[in-house]
């Protein structure tokens, strides 16, 4: 094995022995339980109290007919959210890799978040390359404008440090990289990626970095994007 298979390896029998593993929507295709956690089982421990999650299924009519009764446009009915609380009035969404490859998608989310705006209920998105650690928990849902939630956290959630270069595929990376992303894609990253905490932006930079040599040395590509990446300015 040469140096990069070493350091994947190691990271994978990392995430199969850590008890709060990366994260993925459901149990569903490319799901593997020695390394990943679905969004339910998160979710679950944040909001020990509340019972009302929907997962993957159409937003309630009565939520369509606020719409309505406010002159909105009604939501289209494919719109299934990854996770939905009408209790909390919370929508939680996990943006794949190809929330940033296609720009179509990109203004969608950015339709759909406003819609929900409009009726105060709160979307969070959970982007594929951060993990829910503590500080990320704490980021995305203790500051939620229009839901009274109370947000739990069990010691040692996710500290998994691979988001990038531990990915699914056996290319150290590359392929969810932010050299991957299109032009609007890794726009949407860099305003997201400095509002997270400081310890998640150095995990981010220590990954990516680890992604480029590997990427480098392997490909002849740079995948980091340094120079226009704000994880690598000072």
């Amino acid at each position: 094995m040469g140096k990069f298979e070493d350091i994947r390896k190691s990271a994978r029998e990392d995430a199969e022995s850590a008890r709060w593993k990366y994260l993925r929507k459901f149990c569903g295709e490319f799901f593997d339980s020695r390394r990943h956690s679905p969004l339910s089982q998160y979710l679950y421990a944040i909001f020990p109290d509340v019972k009302d999650w929907r997962y993957c299924i159409p937003i309630p009519e009565t939520i369509q007919e606020e719409l309505s009764a406010g002159g909105v446009l009604k939501i289209r009915k494919h719109v299934k959210p990854a996770a939905f609380s009408e209790s909390l009035r919370i929508i939680v969404e996990v943006d794949d890799i190809s929330h940033y490859t296609k720009p179509f998608k990109i203004v969608k989310d950015e339709e759909q978040d406003a819609l929900f705006r409009h009726l105060h209920i709160d979307t969070v998105r959970i982007p594929y390359w951060i993990q829910l650690s503590e500080a990320n928990i704490d980021f995305l849902f203790s500051e939620l404008k229009f839901s009274d939630a109370r947000v739990h956290m069990e010691r040692e959630m996710c500290k998994l440090k691979h988001s990038f270069f531990d990915s699914g595929k056996m290319d150290f990376g590359l392929s969810i990289s932010p050299a991957a992303m299109c032009s609007l894609g890794f726009k949407r990253f860099c305003d997201e990626v400095v509002r997270y905490p400081a310890e998640t932006q150095r995990i981010l930079r220590d990954d990516l970095s680890l992604v480029s040599d590997a990427c480098m040395e392997r490909f002849g590509i740079e995948a980091a994007m340094k120079d226009s990446n704000p994880l690598f300015t000072e």
